[in-house]
Protein backbone atom coordinates (compact mmCIF):
# COMPACT_ATOMS: atom_id res chain seq x y z
CA UNK A 1 0.00 0.00 0.00
CA UNK A 2 2.88 2.32 0.84
CA UNK A 3 4.44 1.96 -2.53
CA UNK A 4 0.95 2.52 -4.09
CA UNK A 5 1.09 5.86 -2.42
CA UNK A 6 4.58 6.54 -2.88
CA UNK A 7 4.27 6.02 -6.73
CA UNK A 8 0.84 8.54 -7.00
CA UNK A 9 2.40 11.19 -4.72
CA UNK A 10 5.48 10.97 -7.49
CA UNK A 11 3.14 11.01 -11.10
CA UNK A 12 0.90 13.95 -8.77
CA UNK A 13 4.28 15.94 -8.53
CA UNK A 14 5.46 14.95 -11.99
CA UNK A 15 2.46 15.95 -13.73
CA UNK A 16 2.04 19.26 -11.50
CA UNK A 17 5.83 20.20 -12.91
CA UNK A 18 4.51 19.46 -16.50
CA UNK A 19 1.31 22.01 -16.38
CA UNK A 20 4.20 24.19 -14.46
CA UNK A 21 6.78 24.48 -17.40
CA UNK A 22 3.66 24.70 -20.28
CA UNK A 23 2.15 27.71 -18.04
CA UNK A 24 5.61 28.95 -18.24
CA UNK A 25 5.99 28.48 -21.80
CA UNK A 26 3.31 29.59 -22.97
CA UNK A 27 4.06 33.21 -20.92
CA UNK A 28 6.64 33.44 -23.81
CA UNK A 29 5.88 36.16 -25.79
CA UNK A 30 6.96 37.68 -29.42
CA UNK A 31 7.41 41.64 -28.81
CA UNK A 32 7.67 42.33 -32.52
CA UNK A 33 4.61 40.27 -33.96
CA UNK A 34 4.84 42.16 -37.17
CA UNK A 35 8.22 40.15 -37.48
CA UNK A 36 5.97 36.98 -39.72
CA UNK A 37 6.03 40.04 -42.67
CA UNK A 38 2.25 39.18 -43.49
CA UNK A 39 1.01 42.95 -43.15
CA UNK A 40 4.96 45.00 -43.11
CA UNK A 41 4.84 47.75 -45.38
CA UNK A 42 7.49 50.41 -46.66
CA UNK A 43 7.75 53.57 -45.38
CA UNK A 44 9.87 56.72 -46.68
CA UNK A 45 12.86 57.91 -44.93
CA UNK A 46 12.80 61.67 -43.70
CA UNK A 47 16.05 63.05 -44.37
CA UNK A 48 18.32 61.83 -46.61
CA UNK A 49 21.19 62.59 -44.40
CA UNK A 50 19.75 60.16 -41.68
CA UNK A 51 20.51 56.99 -44.33
CA UNK A 52 16.74 54.81 -44.28
CA UNK A 53 15.09 57.01 -40.94
CA UNK A 54 11.77 57.45 -40.89
CA UNK A 55 9.67 59.93 -39.36
CA UNK A 56 8.89 59.16 -35.89
CA UNK A 57 5.04 59.97 -36.81
CA UNK A 58 5.46 57.52 -39.82
CA UNK A 59 7.67 54.95 -38.70
CA UNK A 60 5.61 51.39 -38.73
CA UNK A 61 7.34 50.09 -41.40
CA UNK A 62 10.91 49.16 -43.36
CA UNK A 63 12.99 51.80 -44.27
CA UNK A 64 15.31 51.49 -46.83
CA UNK A 65 18.11 53.91 -49.10
CA UNK A 66 17.79 52.91 -51.65
CA UNK A 67 14.45 52.37 -51.62
CA UNK A 68 14.21 50.35 -54.73
CA UNK A 69 16.66 47.20 -52.74
CA UNK A 70 13.65 45.84 -50.58
CA UNK A 71 10.50 44.01 -51.33
CA UNK A 72 8.29 41.66 -50.45
CA UNK A 73 8.44 37.89 -51.67
CA UNK A 74 6.54 35.25 -51.72
CA UNK A 75 9.06 32.84 -50.91
CA UNK A 76 8.43 32.84 -47.15
CA UNK A 77 9.58 31.31 -44.34
CA UNK A 78 6.54 30.39 -43.02
CA UNK A 79 2.97 32.25 -44.28
CA UNK A 80 2.84 34.04 -47.60
CA UNK A 81 5.56 37.16 -46.85
CA UNK A 82 9.36 37.29 -46.28
CA UNK A 83 11.32 40.61 -46.70
CA UNK A 84 14.13 40.23 -49.34
CA UNK A 85 16.97 43.04 -49.59
CA UNK A 86 18.87 43.27 -52.63
CA UNK A 87 22.55 44.86 -53.45
CA UNK A 88 24.58 45.10 -56.83
CA UNK A 89 27.57 46.03 -54.75
CA UNK A 90 26.31 48.99 -53.73
CA UNK A 91 25.60 50.01 -49.75
CA UNK A 92 22.35 49.55 -48.65
CA UNK A 93 21.38 50.46 -45.39
CA UNK A 94 17.46 49.41 -43.68
CA UNK A 95 15.84 50.33 -40.57
CA UNK A 96 12.90 48.97 -38.98
CA UNK A 97 11.50 50.90 -35.41
CA UNK A 98 10.52 48.97 -32.84
CA UNK A 99 9.15 50.48 -29.66
CA UNK A 100 10.05 48.15 -26.90
CA UNK A 101 12.24 48.89 -24.27
CA UNK A 102 13.11 46.01 -22.72
CA UNK A 103 16.81 45.88 -21.33
CA UNK A 104 18.04 42.25 -22.16
CA UNK A 105 16.22 39.59 -24.27
CA UNK A 106 17.16 37.32 -27.41
CA UNK A 107 16.25 38.24 -31.15
CA UNK A 108 15.87 35.79 -33.64
CA UNK A 109 15.37 35.28 -37.29
CA UNK A 110 15.10 33.14 -40.09
CA UNK A 111 17.18 34.01 -43.97
CA UNK A 112 18.28 33.00 -47.17
CA UNK A 113 21.79 34.06 -48.74
CA UNK A 114 22.63 33.64 -52.82
CA UNK A 115 25.62 35.72 -53.76
CA UNK A 116 28.10 34.57 -57.22
CA UNK A 117 30.51 35.27 -54.25
CA UNK A 118 32.20 32.53 -52.04
CA UNK A 119 33.16 34.83 -49.01
CA UNK A 120 31.82 37.71 -47.75
CA UNK A 121 29.67 39.40 -44.82
CA UNK A 122 26.51 40.85 -44.32
CA UNK A 123 24.93 42.36 -40.93
CA UNK A 124 22.07 43.13 -38.73
CA UNK A 125 22.39 45.33 -36.24
CA UNK A 126 19.78 46.17 -33.33
CA UNK A 127 20.22 49.70 -32.61
CA UNK A 128 19.05 51.63 -29.19
CA UNK A 129 17.00 54.21 -30.56
CA UNK A 130 16.07 58.08 -29.03
CA UNK A 131 14.09 59.98 -31.09
CA UNK A 132 15.63 63.10 -30.15
CA UNK A 133 19.42 61.59 -29.42
CA UNK A 134 19.80 59.14 -32.01
CA UNK A 135 21.79 56.14 -30.97
CA UNK A 136 22.34 55.92 -26.87
CA UNK A 137 23.43 52.60 -26.29
CA UNK A 138 26.53 49.73 -28.10
CA UNK A 139 24.90 48.33 -30.82
CA UNK A 140 24.16 44.43 -30.55
CA UNK A 141 24.88 42.63 -33.63
CA UNK A 142 25.19 39.51 -35.68
CA UNK A 143 27.37 39.03 -38.46
CA UNK A 144 26.12 36.06 -41.05
CA UNK A 145 29.20 34.70 -43.17
CA UNK A 146 28.79 33.68 -46.83
CA UNK A 147 30.60 30.66 -46.55
CA UNK A 148 28.17 28.92 -43.64
CA UNK A 149 25.00 30.27 -45.56
CA UNK A 150 25.19 31.07 -49.66
CA UNK A 151 23.08 28.32 -51.07
CA UNK A 152 20.10 30.28 -51.95
CA UNK A 153 17.56 27.78 -51.04
CA UNK A 154 17.60 26.60 -47.29
CA UNK A 155 16.48 28.58 -44.38
CA UNK A 156 19.16 29.81 -41.69
CA UNK A 157 18.26 30.93 -38.02
CA UNK A 158 20.46 33.79 -36.50
CA UNK A 159 20.21 34.70 -33.44
CA UNK A 160 21.23 38.12 -30.96
CA UNK A 161 21.43 37.88 -27.05
CA UNK A 162 21.05 41.49 -26.45
CA UNK A 163 21.53 43.33 -23.00
CA UNK A 164 20.95 47.63 -22.84
CA UNK A 165 21.80 49.77 -19.85
CA UNK A 166 20.10 53.20 -21.30
CA UNK A 167 16.72 54.52 -21.39
CA UNK A 168 15.34 54.94 -25.09
CA UNK A 169 12.03 55.28 -27.29
CA UNK A 170 12.79 51.62 -28.78
CA UNK A 171 15.19 49.33 -30.96
CA UNK A 172 16.06 50.27 -35.14
CA UNK A 173 16.42 46.72 -36.42
CA UNK A 174 19.01 47.20 -39.00
CA UNK A 175 20.43 44.98 -41.84
CA UNK A 176 23.22 46.25 -43.71
CA UNK A 177 24.77 45.80 -46.99
CA UNK A 178 28.11 47.07 -48.47
CA UNK A 179 28.55 49.45 -45.46
CA UNK A 180 29.01 49.28 -41.17
CA UNK A 181 31.36 46.21 -41.88
CA UNK A 182 28.88 44.67 -44.11
CA UNK A 183 30.74 43.41 -47.41
CA UNK A 184 30.47 45.19 -50.69
CA UNK A 185 28.83 41.84 -52.56
CA UNK A 186 25.94 41.23 -55.17
CA UNK A 187 23.63 39.56 -52.87
CA UNK A 188 20.17 38.77 -52.44
CA UNK A 189 19.15 38.57 -48.47
CA UNK A 190 15.66 36.91 -47.61
CA UNK A 191 14.41 37.75 -44.01
CA UNK A 192 11.25 36.62 -42.06
CA UNK A 193 10.03 35.40 -38.78
CA UNK A 194 11.55 37.84 -36.49
CA UNK A 195 11.44 37.04 -33.51
CA UNK A 196 12.14 39.36 -29.90
CA UNK A 197 11.70 37.68 -26.40
CA UNK A 198 12.06 40.03 -23.40
CA UNK A 199 14.17 38.06 -20.98
CA UNK A 200 12.21 37.52 -17.43
CA UNK A 201 14.14 36.96 -13.74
Amino acid sequence: MKRIIIVFLCLFMAAGMLAFAAEKKETVKNLFPQGDMENEKIVPENDPVKMAVPAKDNADGWCGNPRDSLEFVKDAHSGKRALRITSKGEAVWLNRFVPIKSLEGTLTFWYKIKSPEKEGQLVFHMVAWSWEMLEVDARQTTILYLKEANDGRRWHKAQIDFYYTQPRDGIMLAPRIACEDASEIPVEWTIDDIEIIEKTK
